[in-house]
């Protein structure tokens, strides 16, 4: 199986030098539907352009409309899904239930991928996905090797998999910290990046401060063959809002790796340059260390500060280093762990077998010293171009019409231009006719016959001859991705909704943590047990504390579940009445009542239509949604809010900052403390794997 390279471009540079580098395959988004708003990125207008230009390559294009739709905007979605498809795009990236289903129910033919911010993780959110018409998943970060073999072991559906950039702390990008803090939802493509904040942890006497909640780089040029072992399709790099020179040279390496099964050193150093919060394989082969102690780019370290003389105006910084430093070049200076300064360094001077800089930053003796841009090699990369390689066969001969035959693949194209006249004094050359034939941006000339007989030839013939069998070849080319053009439809027309109301149904519940709490509970219809520690006792007590007072007991099962913690949940079960809040979309595979967990990511009428069919719900929690939201939304179903969630986290802090291990578990109530104050609670559940959630 041959796997796909699939880059990120944020503007149409990126998407050159990513064609250029190597990229099967391309992801974008438009203005506005994306989960990178804060970039320029493409809008409908200039979208035809940039699927042409990579179809002229033979790269596909993927539209990522990964964010999740009010009602109001659903129309629009719509539209701008048959808009895209008719200029050309192979495939949408999806988040939101509801669009998904619209397109699948209206739109069979155009083919979905399910984006990683969907959360699945396993087989059995796979499994719903099929349901649902998805060609292809984007599973998790998170997904682990031995669930990875299990999807791609019992299902057809492709698998893309993140293999390079930034990893999100909370779990697969489900993160409401922006939103609770200030309005703006990493689900709706506005993410703030609190994450990359300083914070205090604290648990019991210990206090660490720091970046904490800042990711590493994912970086899995070394996973690469086991990957391909496990079945994925589609290797993954992350980066719409990174520079051209990272999307380049990322592009490069990886495709280095998947033809020759090597890298370069060389190439490793000037991806790191391009951007790294330092590497991490992150959770393939367990529960990595993921936390970088470096807010921003770490770039490459090449040497360490020897002397500083303070001036006036100016300090000359003295660095040892091997790395062959020019001007214009950016640098990063670390002392005792911490970045005192980052600078672009315009003078740089060998003085012997130092280097010297001017900067008007106060640098340390001792500092370590990172390149983080290095403009030369930068300009040398993306300065290279690739050009198709054509045949060409062109014959003259006098009282006879110029004829070019193009040949690229399996396209064979001819025309003829004006009748060729007999030289008079000097016939034209092989040379010059090739000269003005190579005279393009995308066709390269590598097999040139030329059959001519004292000929005369102006050049604006050839020229004229060059654009219009160039031009041909350009549209037979792209026609091969044509795609059927599909007309709009008006939602508002659809009857799916039409006998269904917001009735506003009373669900009263309590939530308890352990069992002890059964002690308090008060007249409630239905309780959620909320575990801490995953008990097959304590679910047997509940159960049967319901069933006693003919109470409704539902179990709050983790967004997060390997095969074992299903397997722990799928028991307990079949052996009580209890159903479950389902917090990910593998929890609609359980046969049980059930309510919605917030982590479904309600958003819209529709959404909430798809899960309905899927299973029948008795609530509905939602996470984000005003009550004003809420009261529009078309369903019978009564929606509710809890306890805010703000991150989940996979990996444990308690290994990260109480360098502890499962063996030796310092497991205790923590905060994390931003510098606003505001603090965060931990909450660990633990099934047989440990989710650690951030709630008020």
């Amino acid at each position: 199986m041959d796997m796909e390279l699939l880059a990120p471009v944020g503007n149409m540079e990126s998407l050159k030098v990513a064609i250029y580098n190597g990229a099967d395959a391309i992801y974008l988004g438009i203005r506005q539907y994306n989960a990178r708003n804060n970039i320029d990125g493409f809008s409908l207008d200039t979208l035809g352009e940039a699927v042409e230009f990579a179809h002229l390559y033979g790269v596909k294009v993927y539209l990522a409309l990964n964010i999740l739709f009010k009602d109001s905007e659903l129309q629009d979605a719509l539209d701008v899904v048959v808009e895209a498809n008719n200029k050309g795009v192979d495939a949408f990236i999806i988040q939101d239930l509801g669009l998904a289903y619209l397109i699948h129910t209206y739109y069979p033919s155009i083919e979905l991928h399910a984006s990683t911010q969907m959360a699945v993780h396993n087989l059995e959110g796979v499994r719903v996905l099929e349901k649902l018409g998805f060609k292809r998943v984007v599973l998790a970060r998170e997904t682990s090797i031995d669930e990875i073999k299990r999807i791609t072991d019992n299902s057809d559906i492709e698998i893309e998999f993140f293999v390079q950039g930034a990893l999100c702390v909370s779990f697969s990008g489900n993160c409401y910290m922006c939103s609770h803090l200030v309005g703006k939802s990493g689900n709706r493509g506005v993410c703030q990046q609190f994450c990359r904040l300083p914070y205090t942890f604290e648990s019991g006497d210990i206090k660490r401060h720091g970046f904490l909640l800042s990711a590493k780089d994912i970086n899995m040029l070394d996973q690469l063959k086991e990957l391909k072992r496990l079945g994925v399709k589609s290797l993954k790099i992350e980066g719409r809002a990174r520079r051209p020179f990272y999307v380049a040279q990322a592009c490069k390496i990886y495709r280095d790796m998947l033809d020759f099964g090597k890298y370069s050193n060389h190439d490793l150093d000037m991806l790191k340059i391009a951007f790294n919060r330092e590497y991490t394989p992150a959770y393939f082969n367990g529960n990595a260390n993921i936390i970088s102690q470096i807010q921003g780019n770490n770039g490459l370290l090449i040497g360490e500060v020897k002397r500083v003389n303070n001036g006036n105006k100016f300090n000359e910084v003295y660095i040892t280093s091997n790395y062959d430093l020019k001007g214009k070049c950016g640098l990063k200076f670390i002392y005792n762990g911490e970045e005192i300064a980052s600078i672009g360094a315009h003078d740089v001077k060998r003085v012997g077998n130092l280097y010297r800089i001017t900067t008007t930053s106060n640098i340390r003796v001792g500092s370590k010293v990172h390149i983080i841009q290095d403009e030369v090699l930068e300009q040398e990369l993306l300065g290279n171009i690739k050009k198709l390689p054509i045949k060409i066969d062109f014959e003259a001969t006098p009282n006879q019409p110029i004829k070019i035959v193009a040949t690229y693949g399996d396209i064979k194209l001819s025309v003829e231009g004006e009748i060729c006249q007999s030289a008079k004094t000097i016939a034209i050359a092989r040379e010059q006719i090739l000269k003005q034939l190579s005279r393009s941006d995308i066709f390269e000339v590598v097999d040139f016959n030329c059959n001519i007989n004292n000929c005369y030839i102006l050049n604006s013939s050839l020229n004229k001859l060059r654009n219009n069998i160039y031009n041909k070849l350009h549209q037979k080319i792209i026609k091969k991705y044509q795609k059927n053009i599909l007309n709009k439809i008006n939602i508002d027309k659809i009857s799916i909704l039409s006998t269904i109301t917001n009735q506003n149904k009373e669900f009263n519940f309590e939530i308890i943590n352990n069992i002890n709490e059964l002690n308090n509970i008060k007249k409630s219809n239905n309780i959620i047990f909320d575990y801490n520690n995953f008990n097959t006792e304590d679910i047997k007590i509940f159960d049967n504390y319901c069933k006693a007072n003919n109470i409704n007991g539902y179990i709050d099962i983790p967004n997060f579940a390997t095969f074992k913690d299903i397997n722990l949940i799928n028991v307990a079960l079949k052996q009580t009445d209890l159903g479950v809040v389902a917090n990910n979309l593998y929890a609609l595979t359980f046969d049980c009542k059930m309510l919605g967990g917030q982590f479904l990511n309600i958003y819209n009428s529709y959404t909430l239509h798809v899960l309905n069919k899927l299973h029948d719900f008795d609530a509905m929690f939602v996470e984000e949604l005003t009550n004003a939201e809420m009261d529009s939304l078309q369903t019978d179903i009564p929606l509710i809010k809890r306890e805010r969630v703000y991150m989940t986290l996979l990996h444990c802090p308690y290994k990260q900052n109480l360098k502890c291990d499962c063996a030796t578990c310092k497991y205790d109530e923590a905060t994390y403390e931003i510098n606003s104050g505001k603090k965060f609670n931990v909450k660990r559940k633990k099934t047989s794997t440990c989710v650690f959630l951030l709630k008020d």
